[in-house]
């Protein structure tokens, strides 16, 4: 089983999103006006702590990504909904249903990790949010990857 997640800034407050899992495929731009990999993060955090179901929201201009993270025991089903509308609200009837998957909770957060490292030592916190307009969400992945060792 195969996942692949990668989260990368690109120019003018934006960055291209890509998650592969077993070879369902997604590719997002994502803009600055939603805080898109501190939210991601953060879910997954909550996801891996309490087994909730937890969202994730990624803007574009225009467009929205809404990821919904449901997971199951040690499994997790990764649905994104795509909608055109920048600040789409999830009763939004237009969305459309771009990413289904499933696939090892932990190996999902493990990218997650691994992309925010990738991030940090690429841009450092200081040129992430100078590039990114916001502050790189340096606590929360520290937490879910202490949540990891913990295992």
């Amino acid at each position: 089983m195969g996942l692949s997640f990668s989260y990368i800034l690109s120019r003018d407050h934006r960055a291209e999103c890509q998650i592969d899992v077993d070879g369902t495929h997604l590719f997002m731009h994502v803009s600055y006006f939603s805080d898109a990999f501190d939210d991601l993060v953060r879910a997954t955090l909550t996801m891996l702590a309490t087994g909730s179901v937890e969202t994730a929201v990624f803007n574009d201009l225009p467009g929205t990504y809404r990821w919904r993270l449901t997971p199951a025991g040690d499994r997790l089903n990764i649905r994104i909904v795509t909608y055109d509308d920048t600040f789409a609200r999830e009763d939004d009837p237009t969305g459309c249903l771009s990413f289904d998957a499933d696939c090892r909770l932990r190996t999902f957060a493990g990218a997650v990790v691994s992309a925010g490292q990738r991030l940090l030592a690429t841009h450092g916190e200081d040129g992430y949010a100078e590039q990114w307009d916001h502050p790189f969400p340096a606590s929360p992945l520290a937490q879910l990857k202490q949540a990891l060792r913990k295992g």
